[in-house]
């Protein structure tokens, strides 16, 4: 989690959602994160995006060796390969390197189209990509069996050799894009890995925020009643009533200054409430603060509204 505020708000978002879901926090279902980790998994897929297309002179360069050399060897294979079958293993992996390359191709033409339409046609397209990938490293796998079998193919095909196996090298460096936890330790995949990582971290904060609220609500709610002179929270719109609940447990905590916590408050509510309710929050936490301050024995200071 970025910021104290990013937890803070995150918090809200899952106390609201399981109220709408009449479960506690703890049960919300992985659609929540995965909706408010939406921009940073699409800034992650642009990420592999880019990675990708950067092989993409790498593949095309070992399709044109191929290629150069492709019209000799077919004159020349027949000699060891009456029945043709290396010659058509070698057609299916050049088909195979230009489907990827095109697939290349096709990312980075939808990587660069402006926001939303990018982010609505990469996923499409990546899964392309990954598909001829596989059928090249399937055609890959063919062509070495074939090779294999054949040894006295073998100095025939040397003048492509090195290039193909340095193909294999390419071939894992854009699988560890594609599927970076299939290669944890793989230069290419660590740093989209972290990233991932940083996703799944960053929800443990409010959880833990959210399943304390739970855990001492009737705590929190008896100091809201009282703050709002027994006013009913639920009359409370439930954003507010979230806002709130985590704010109340935070002051509860003391581990952070209140007019720090009703600052905080108070700017949540200015994004995901409604233009009134900033007020009337900054009210009902003044008196939740003047409460805590009072059984503590200490004189309350006033929130950064108040001196204003």
């Amino acid at each position: 989690m970025k910021s104290r505020r990013e937890a803070r708000e995150a918090t809200v978002q899952l106390l609201y959602a399981a109220e709408l879901a009449d479960v506690e926090p703890r049960d919300v279902g992985p659609e929540f994160w995965l909706l408010r980790e939406e921009r940073e998994r699409d800034r992650i897929a642009q990420s592999q995006a880019k990675a990708a297309i950067k092989l993409t002179k790498a593949f095309e360069a070992r399709l044109e060796h191929l290629e150069k050399h492709r019209p000799n060897l077919e004159a020349t294979l027949p000699a060891v390969d009456v029945e043709g079958r290396i010659a058509g293993h070698l057609g299916a992996l050049i088909k195979a390197l230009k489907g990827l390359i095109a697939g290349l191709v096709r990312i980075q033409g939808d990587l660069s189209h402006p926001g939303d339409a990018s982010r609505a046609l990469l996923p499409e397209s990546a899964l392309a990509g990954r598909a001829c990938l596989d059928v090249l490293v399937r055609q890959h796998d063919e062509w070495d069996r074939a090779v294999e079998r054949m040894p006295a193919s073998l100095k025939i095909v040397e003048p492509i050799a090195g290039r193909v196996a340095s193909l294999r090298k390419h071939e894992t460096q854009l699988d560890a894009v594609f599927s970076p936890l299939r290669h944890s330790e793989h230069p290419a995949a660590i740093p989209l890995n972290e990233r991932y990582a940083a996703l799944v971290s960053a929800r443990e904060v409010p959880q833990s925020w959210a399943d304390n609220v739970v855990d001492r609500i009737d705590d929190v709610d008896q100091a809201l009643e009282l703050a709002t002179d027994n006013f009913s929270l639920e009359r409370i719109h439930a954003v507010d009533r979230a806002i709130l609940r985590v704010a109340t447990r935070e002051l509860l905590e003391g581990e952070v200054p209140a007019a720090v916590v009703i600052d905080e408050a108070l700017e949540i509510a200015k994004r995901f409430s409604t233009t009134e309710s900033s007020s009337f929050l900054n009210g009902v936490l003044e008196g939740v603060r003047r409460q805590f301050a009072a059984n503590s024995g200490t004189t309350p200071s006033p929130s950064p509204d108040q001196t204003n």
